[in-house]
């Protein structure tokens, strides 16, 4: 593989000029590199960081009017070094062209760029997916906007970067999930046919291809596990309409092996369910009496009106059983906190 380089500075040459190079070996970011013309000489191998800026794919010095001239250790080597570059790149490859680009920093967070896309799942329904690309990075909360929404639509969503809904291209399919725009992005584009929404997904993959995501990008993202809960089982939620509280939730729906639905208990009635999507590992729930266990009192679910909540009692007023401890991820928490 070739890339173009700055020749090593010499006292016989004053302006900056550059040479081709072929990269021998890598090691993480640092490239191992030999001038062209040095043959199988290695007295002039040398490293170069490939965040540095000055490592460029071939035709760079074409397009930014850069001189191209042989090292000068080597210029009396051949008589035609035209002829000779022809030659040496007939054939040849050389870095992508936004490599450079991609690569200014070692932290992957920096290296996440705006117009590559992701498959993220269905906030409501797991069982789904469909692409999105990304605006913005903010420091790794990423700005995002599912295909087939316009360029001067405000209709985006903000995640992090580790978020669980988010994944590479293709992940859908292969976990024989369906690819299917939301349905609220349908209703408003309610004129665009089956046909258009396919061609947004291949768009995605094809400029995907052109600019893909980093290859560690998902090395941060924890794997999700096989949960193990059932329809009706109780446990203690963090209420995502009032995160100062924690009260008594429902498995109201399973959806596959890997995500289920948490409703927050209501006895009320009237008022639309409060309720999310959860995983084994998902922060937030937590076994029956953990609030207890850890001084921290528990909301009680609205229509459900005693003067001391035991959890005891409440099993048998709503004819349910708690989910095992074992179902949950460890959990430890000590403060403050109260409500």
């Amino acid at each position: 593989m070739m890339v173009e380089v700055p020749n090593q500075v010499h006292p016989f040459v004053s302006q900056k000029t550059y040479w081709v190079a072929k990269i021998i070996a890598t090691c993480g970011q640092l490239l191992l590199l030999r001038y062209e013309g040095y043959m199988d000489d290695r007295s002039g191998d040398f490293w170069c960081n490939i965040a540095s800026g000055e490592v460029h794919p071939i035709g760079w010095c074409a397009r930014m009017g850069k001189k191209l001239q042989p090292p000068f250790s080597i210029i009396e080597k051949q008589s035609n070094w035209s002829e000779f570059l022809v030659k040496a790149l007939t054939g040849s490859k050389s870095i992508p062209n936004y490599l450079p680009d991609m690569i200014t920093s070692c932290l992957l967070i920096d290296r996440i760029q705006p117009g590559m896309f992701l498959e993220v799942l269905n906030e409501h329904d797991p069982t789904k997916a469909w692409p999105a690309m990304i605006r913005e990075n903010r420091g790794g909360y990423l700005k995002l906007a599912y295909v087939g929404t316009s360029k001067e639509s405000k209709e985006y969503f903000y995640l992090w970067y580790t978020h669980w809904r988010l994944h590479p291209l293709g992940w859908a399919l292969s976990k024989k999930l369906s690819l299917k725009p939301p349905e609220a992005l349908v209703s408003e584009n309610s004129q665009k046919t089956i046909s258009q929404w396919n061609g947004y997904q291949q768009e995605a993959f094809k400029s995907s291809a052109e600019k893909p995501l980093p290859v560690d990008f998902f090395k941060d993202q924890k794997d999700i596990k096989e949960h193990y809960f059932l329809i009706g089982m109780k446990m203690e939620a963090v209420n995502p309409k009032r995160q100062w509280e924690i009260g008594p939730a429902t498995v109201s729906k399973v959806f596959n092996k890997y995500f289920f639905l948490v409703r927050m208990d209501d006895h009320k009635g009237g008022n639309l369910p409060v309720q999310f999507i959860c995983y084994q590992d998902c922060p937030g729930i937590f076994p029956v009496n953990w609030c207890r266990r850890n001084g921290i009192n528990i909301a009680k679910p609205p229509g459900y009106d005693v003067q001391v909540y035991r959890w005891q009692d409440y099993l048998k007023y709503c004819k349910s059983l708690s989910a095992p401890e074992r179902f949950f991820r460890t959990v430890s928490f000590r403060n403050s906190f109260s409500v």
